[in-house]
């Protein structure tokens, strides 16, 4: 999966932006969760997605 030459600024522009946001939208949650239900559930709920996306990456394959 190659990104064309004129394109590849745009894609790591996106990228960047993503991974901005899922730290800003991720410790925007944690931190609501954890002043709503304490920090255990933040720890739960981390084991959970670790689990399914260890899941997926085993069922999907990981080609590096």
């Amino acid at each position: 999966h190659h990104v064309p030459t004129e394109q590849r600024g745009s894609a790591f522009g996106l990228i960047g932006s993503a991974r901005a946001s899922g730290w800003f939208f991720g410790s925007l949650g944690g931190g609501f969760v954890a002043s709503m239900l304490g920090l255990q559930p933040i720890f739960l709920i981390s084991a959970a997605f670790f689990v399914v996306i260890a899941g997926l990456l085993a069922l999907l394959g990981r080609k590096a």
